[in-house]
């Protein structure tokens, strides 16, 4: 087997590490070769790839003008499933914490613990923010990265706070025909945030669902429990409807 085809042969995959200096998440992505390249130090390497520097990994005995000689590395920021990381400061309480350090200490020892642990810190916080994320991990000794990859895996997990009033826009088949995604640019250039964020004064928060049960009425969206259909996608009616909810 010549070099170009060992090349095309090999297997990819990411993993995810915490930079503890920008208290990010960064996506890094592997790949195995049939062909080794020339790989710089890991200490190295991970310190471009903090820095937000491409890495470029040249495999020597590919010929220049074959296909897939070099692999990039590059710093990215990781966004899974479209979840949306919260902007808005942190703000747990010591009672939050302690409630969350109790359910750990009782569940720890239980097998396949990690779910029902992440389950009830978001009960008690609303959502799974990094610094939830860091006390889960620490006290059950694993890496912060698992926690997270599960975290934006899973569909019932929020990276995002909700605000006081949730606002879900049906995207389903019968509401998007009529017109739900239009509603939904409205309310993002209405309130200034997009699907999985939270205005800055915690009052509204948006997100779309696939449905609500409510297809006779497309199309469609909630405030918590208050359902508003049969709406004509006009900026004026949005700003109706958002007007009931002022403090």
């Amino acid at each position: 087997m010549d070099s170009h085809k060992k090349i095309s042969f090999c297997c990819a995959f990411y993993t995810l590490i915490f930079c503890r200096n920008c208290s990010k998440i960064i996506k890094v992505w592997l790949c195995y070769f049939f062909v080794k390249p020339k790989v710089p130090k890991p200490l190295s390497l991970l310190s471009l790839l903090m820095q937000g520097k491409s890495v470029v990994l040249s495999f020597p005995d590919i010929h220049p003008g074959q296909l897939h000689n070099q692999l990039f590395l590059c710093k990215e920021e990781t966004v899974y499933m479209s979840k949306k990381i919260a902007t808005i400061p942190f703000q747990g309480t010591a009672q939050q914490e302690q409630e969350l350090l109790a359910v750990i200490a009782s569940l720890k020892d239980q097998q396949g613990c990690l779910m029902p642990i992440m389950q009830k810190a978001q009960d008690i916080y609303g959502y799974l923010p990094i610094e939830v994320q860091t006390i889960i991990a620490e006290q059950l000794n694993i890496p912060l990265e698992k926690v997270y990859g599960i975290a934006t895996f899973y569909a019932q997990f929020t990276l995002s706070p909700k605000g006081k009033y949730r606002i879900s826009v049906c995207l389903g088949t019968a509401c998007y025909v009529k017109g739900s995604g239009k509603l939904l640019e409205l309310l993002e250039e209405k309130l200034g945030i997009g699907v999985g964020e939270i205005t800055p004064d915690g009052k509204f928060s948006l997100d779309d669902c696939r449905c609500v049960g409510a297809c006779g009425l497309a199309p469609v969206f909630m405030i918590n429990d208050d359902v508003y259909g049969r709406l004509v996608g006009k900026a004026e009616e949005i700003e109706e409807i958002l007007a009931k909810y002022a403090d």
